[in-house]
């Protein structure tokens, strides 16, 4: 939501949500991989647009967002 991209592993879970529009993913445990892709986020981080990654998030995972989910889900719970 802050519009930063990040450095994630793949460990089954940020698969869902991050990709090469907002992060660079790495193999668990794998300290050369992550150390390359800490250097090349540190130079290639301004070239992300903060409004956009934040917007995109937001769509996904925002306050509007989950509260409409969440009452699908009870809804769904009295049928």
């Amino acid at each position: 939501m802050a519009g930063k991209p990040v450095v994630s592993t793949r460990c089954g879970g940020p698969e869902e949500f991050l990709d090469e529009s907002n992060s660079i993913l790495v193999q668990p445990r794998n300290n050369d991989e992550l150390t390359l892709a800490l250097l090349e986020m540190a130079v290639i981080c301004r070239n992300f647009d903060a409004k956009q990654l934040s917007h995109q998030t937001g769509q996904r995972f925002g306050k509007e967002t989950v509260l409409k989910m969440w009452k699908t889900f009870y809804d769904n719970q009295n049928e």
